[in-house]
């Protein structure tokens, strides 16, 4: 579970976020059964990419708040430009959620059958990462 709140004089505490195996579709556990922690920047990066799976749905999973998931399903049958708009806008409103996410820029979008693609810059409180999304639109 990530943590959002802050710590000793409001500075944020260290981001912590179960590793997870998106192959497989399931969280590691060490040998005690415990769920094994990311922390930092690599945590980050497993939060985004879990934030923005299609199936992270918002208001989904009644664990999460309502800040938490996208809604990338809603570009169905958007135009090109409109989709692009969109996306851009709901991936930022998803990611800046997380108050260790300083900004999300540097979009470049790639149209493939009936897809939209979406590479970009993900900063945080540890540094950048790069995040990718991806969306039906017909």
């Amino acid at each position: 579970m990530a943590i959002f709140g802050e710590g000793a004089g409001g500075a944020l505490p260290m981001f912590r976020e179960p590793m997870a195996d998106f192959e497989a579709g399931e969280l590691p556990l060490d040998a005690e059964g415990r769920h094994i922690p990311a922390e930092g920047q690599a945590a980050l990066a497993l939060w985004v990419r879990k934030a923005l799976d299609v199936s992270s749905v918002r208001f989904m999973f009644p664990a999460h708040t309502g800040n938490y998931g996208n809604e990338l399903h809603s570009l169905l049958g958007s135009g090109r430009s409109v989709a692009e708009n969109r996306m851009r806008e709901m991936v930022r409103g998803c990611l800046m959620a997380n108050p260790y996410i300083t900004g999300v820029d540097g979009f470049v979008f790639t149209h493939t059958g009936s897809g939209l693609h979406a590479g970009f810059r993900v900063g945080t409180v540890y540094g950048d990462i790069l995040g990718e999304s991806e969306a039906d639109t017909l």
